[in-house]
């Protein structure tokens, strides 16, 4: 088993770190198979760079559309319509799928608990005197602050200290391995076939990893942006939108995605999965103007998206 197996020392180089945590989340999985999400969020640690585990939860419009095939092009305001007792029946679905959220999110962070305690436990105390040389490692273990003891805090922690810094820990080999992962956040773009939720997941997921290897903190704005500007063409008149002020900005990057994911359910079917470019060069102006808000009615026509102009 791993977790009897020889602790992690101040010297431990990127195969024997690799390796142990490997296997620590195999044995994991088999010894601790009734904490749900445990074994994925031990897969996710022992990659390297680790990547952190996010349920996929379903948006409200997801749920809505469940109901029927005929629902998948459609916008909740047409759902509803369709549905006899639309508001009493999706209300009711609406709410088991928020109580299913808080379920999996709780069995979510009493994993992440077991986690810790099976990372913090296989470090030996040279490691973790060296791991209190790093700010976030501090602040992790700091109770004082809103999500201390984050497992994935803790593995990337040690990443770089056991992988990213192992041959030299010199100020320009940090400074380095910074610039690699903002290069990569600040260059993350939704892919053609990948949904607003996923997307928005990756960019949490790069934002934390910058975040624990040093790399400064953007304003509440400077982060709804680049969110935004990583989205595809789709999002066009919404963002050209933002851009002129014909709407405002989102005040968070949680809010940003909740505006994005309502805009993709009323795009038809045909752009969906279609990647159209920079989003910036598209829609200019009075264009724009005309394209709406990101919030369109629906036609009488089955499907079909009605953008009206924005509400100034």
């Amino acid at each position: 088993m791993a977790g009897k197996a020889s602790l992690i020392g101040a010297d431990t180089g990127p195969a024997a770190f690799t390796k142990f945590f490997e296997t620590l989340g195999t044995d994991t999985a088999a010894s601790h198979s009734s904490v749900e999400y445990l074994g994925k969020l031990m897969s996710g640690y022992s990659c390297s760079p680790p990547t952190d585990y996010k349920i996929p939860h379903k948006s409200d419009l997801d749920v809505a559309r469940e109901i029927d095939v005929e629902f998948k092009r459609f916008t909740m305001e047409k759902i509803l319509e369709k549905v006899q007792g639309g508001e009493k029946r999706i209300g009711a679905m609406l709410a088991n799928n928020d109580r299913e959220k808080v379920r999996a999110e709780k069995k979510l962070a009493d994993a992440k608990e077991v986690a810790y305690a099976l990372i913090y436990k296989a470090c030996s105390k040279s490691t973790l005197a060296k791991a209190q040389t790093k700010q976030a490692w501090r602040d992790n273990e700091d109770k004082e602050k809103a999500e201390f003891h984050d497992p994935f805090v803790a593995i990337t922690v040690l990443h770089i200290i056991h992988v990213s810094e192992f041959l030299g820990n010199k100020p320009e080999d940090v400074v380095t391995r910074q610039n690699q992962l903002e290069d990569a956040w600040r260059a993350l773009k939704q892919g053609p076939k990948q949904s607003v939720a996923e997307y928005y997941m990756t960019y949490l997921e790069l934002q934390k990893a910058a975040y624990v290897a040093g790399v400064a903190k953007l304003t509440g704005l400077r982060d709804v942006m680049r969110f935004s500007d990583g989205l595809n063409g789709r999002f066009a008149p919404l963002l050209v939108n933002y851009k002129n002020g014909f709407v405002g900005r989102p005040a968070t990057v949680q809010q940003a995605f909740e505006e994005a994911d309502t805009f993709a359910g009323t795009l038809p079917a045909s752009s969906k999965h279609t990647d159209d470019g920079d989003w910036r060069v598209l829609v200019t102006g009075e264009e724009a103007k005309k394209r709406g808000s990101g919030r369109p009615p629906i036609s009488e026509k089955k499907g079909e998206a009605v953008v009206l102009d924005p509400i100034l």
